[in-house]
């Protein structure tokens, strides 16, 4: 997913001068099949919702439609760090680190 985006990113551009809308789509978790309910799963969204949020983004034509933004932001704010903060941080989350 990250190979595509970067790829999006270094496209947008040259699509842009030739007047083609390029998005992206990044949701987090929805409620299908592929979800195991032994899975954690925060801000499990149903299809429907995730949907109505893809078209109502696509009519908008910006360049990203992600969402919760809840972690959307988190992840955001978590990619400008520097990486021995990252990895810490992103550790601690997963609860790999224990108190």
């Amino acid at each position: 997913k990250s190979a595509l985006i970067t790829l999006c990113e270094c496209v947008k551009h040259s699509f842009d001068k030739r007047n083609i809308t390029i998005q992206i789509v990044c949701p987090s978790f929805i409620n299908t099949n592929l979800i195991s309910n032994k899975v954690n799963t925060p801000f499990l969204m149903n299809v429907d919702k995730a949907a109505i949020i893809i078209c109502d983004g696509m009519k908008d034509k910006g360049f990203e439609i992600a969402f919760p933004k809840p972690i959307v932001y988190g992840l955001k704010l978590l990619n400008i760090m520097p990486y021995n903060v990252y990895f810490f941080l992103t550790k601690k989350i997963m609860g790999w680190i224990r108190k």
